[in-house]
């Protein structure tokens, strides 16, 4: 689930809205100034990312939610040590959960501490949850409602496929299909903007459209950043070359390891075959010398 209660990319309002997220963006922590994180600490992001993203995903929370949850989390992080860190992870997960929920969502959709510490492998009291809380609006500054790349994709997404693209140096045959597969490959790099730290040097907005381009690479649209996009999110192609690097780099692994699994599944249905076939023979054999 995208975005809240109006869609606000369908209206006739949509361009003065999103030039004023562009506006709340700009006055935003400088995204270039994210402190470098080692590669330890890359790993530890990336497990309590995921455990943050399953268990918004239990909560039917919006996927809004999910990415304002993580971007208070990382402004935590950028205020603490790493040891600090590394023993408040889930405590601040949790927190982050909460103040993202208080904003994004209907009342009635906010879970409960109680919820919460359910999935959780500590059992941590309401005073220490909401003292947590106060910290994490603290680091933030009280900017709650800062834009995310999820603020944007969707006013992007209109203009992703367009009859006159070319699909493999051919004319575009259908249109519904390739939006299906943008649709698709949105939830798949929405997903990776949350998991990988080094897309958080770069803007929402630039984000945003550096995941449209890197889907049209992966759909093999041409051309790869049209005129409509390009006039749309405001960037020009070069703008987007370094976060779209980043994003098909771990597209290729990600394939790269399916294929590897794809092909370990097939060795060994077939090495189980080939032990049952000889299994099979080797009681035959008996029966035909008989």
């Amino acid at each position: 689930m995208l975005e809240p209660f109006v869609e606000w990319w369908t209206s006739d309002l949509a361009h003065e809205i999103y030039e004023n997220l562009r506006q709340l963006e700009s006055i935003q922590t400088s995204f270039s100034q994210w402190p470098t994180l080692s590669s330890s600490q890359q790993r530890q992001r990336r497990v309590i990312v995921d455990w943050m993203a399953r268990v918004c995903e239990k909560a039917n929370l919006l996927e809004g939610t999910v990415h304002s949850a993580v971007y208070c989390l990382d402004a935590f992080s950028a205020h603490s040590d790493h040891e600090e860190l590394e023993s408040h992870a889930q405590l601040a997960a949790i927190a982050a959960i909460l103040v993202a929920a208080k904003y994004h969502e209907r009342e009635e959709s906010v879970p409960g501490i109680a919820t919460l510490n359910f999935f959780s492998t500590v059992q941590f009291p309401t005073p220490l949850v909401r003292k947590m809380e106060l910290i994490l609006l603290d680091c933030l500054e009280w900017h709650i409602g800062e834009p995310t790349i999820v603020s944007f994709i969707e006013y992007y997404v209109i203009q992703a496929v367009h009859p006159d693209d070319y699909h493999c140096d051919q004319p575009l045959t259908s249109v519904e299909k390739a939006r299906r597969y943008v649709k698709k490959y949105v939830e798949y790099f929405l997903q990776i903007c949350l998991q990988e730290y080094k897309v958080r040097a770069y803007a929402p907005s630039c984000a945003a459209a550096s995941v449209m381009a890197a889907i049209r690479v992966c759909l093999c649209l041409a051309p790869t950043w049209p005129k409509r996009l390009e006039d749309t999110t405001g960037y020009e192609s070069p703008q987007l070359t370094d976060c779209v690097h980043i994003l098909l780099v771990i597209h290729d692994e990600d394939r790269r390891a399916t294929l590897a699994e794809e092909a370990s599944t097939t060795s060994n249905v077939l090495a189980t075959s080939t032990g049952t076939a000889d299994a099979l023979l080797s009681c035959v054999a008996p029966m035909q010398a008989s």
